[in-house]
């Protein structure tokens, strides 16, 4: 991967985050999977799941649930998550939706399904 200068990582929870919305153009230009940026409406959340590889994602809008608990991530997120650590993805807000894209080749298309 190329290295994006001026863009620093800090650990939340079990993942490492950078907040790469004081740069609008690095986020647009970060390429994204072939299933683009999926859309999670405020209501919804994506599938929890974990993967056997590492993974990056980009969002927005969106934090990060990891075994029931809540990770707030900043508004334009650059998200590491681990091999098999469980996560999923919720609008930040009531009434709010966000949108999440992963990085990697390896990723399946997300589930979206009712946040109950």
């Amino acid at each position: 991967m190329q290295q994006i200068q001026g863009v620093n990582f800090v650990v939340i929870g079990p993942f490492l985050v950078a907040n790469i919305g004081q740069n609008q153009k690095i986020f647009a230009n970060l390429e994204v999977g072939e299933h683009g940026m999926e859309s999670v409406m405020y209501g919804y959340k994506t599938e929890s799941h974990e993967h056997n590889f590492l993974s990056f994602y980009k969002s927005d809008n969106l934090d990060v649930v990891c075994r029931g608990e809540k990770f707030e991530l900043p508004q334009f997120a650059l998200t590491l998550v681990p091999p098999q650590v469980d996560h999923s993805w919720t609008p930040k807000h009531h009434k709010s939706k966000g949108s999440v894209g992963s990085l990697d080749i390896e990723h399946v298309k997300q589930v979206i399904q009712l946040a109950v």
